[in-house]
């Protein structure tokens, strides 16, 4: 059960370095270090190791990411987790948010 955490109003508004993003189709999870005129950005990936924090991995295409920060998150669990339809609904919810800001702190960590 993988979801993904943003506000609709996110999936279309510009980046700028040191957003932190998530990947539509692969759901990994990166930060932007560079935007190109055309609005593409490059990503360094959470999941693989870095020579230099300022670089990236691969350059991305704006439509294919969602800009993902703990707020939204946290906003956005709340609100389903009070929809749900049971407590194990709910439990899984905010389960999935604690992972998914977890995996954002231990990123900041290794390449902060």
């Amino acid at each position: 059960m993988s979801q993904t955490f943003a506000r609709p109003e996110q999936l279309q508004s510009p980046l700028e370095i040191g957003d932190t993003v998530r990947s539509r189709h692969a759901g990994r999870i990166g930060t932007v270090t560079h935007v190109y005129p055309d609005g593409s950005v490059s990503i360094r990936w959470h999941d693989r190791p870095s020579d230099a924090p300022d670089l990236g991995h691969e350059r991305m295409p704006r439509d294919l990411l969602i800009v993902i920060d703990a707020r939204a998150i946290c906003i956005d669990a709340l609100r389903r987790a009070a929809l749900a339809t049971t407590v194990f609904d709910a439990l899984d919810v905010t389960g999935e948010a604690l992972r998914c800001v977890a995996e954002m702190a231990r990123a900041e960590v290794r390449h902060g």
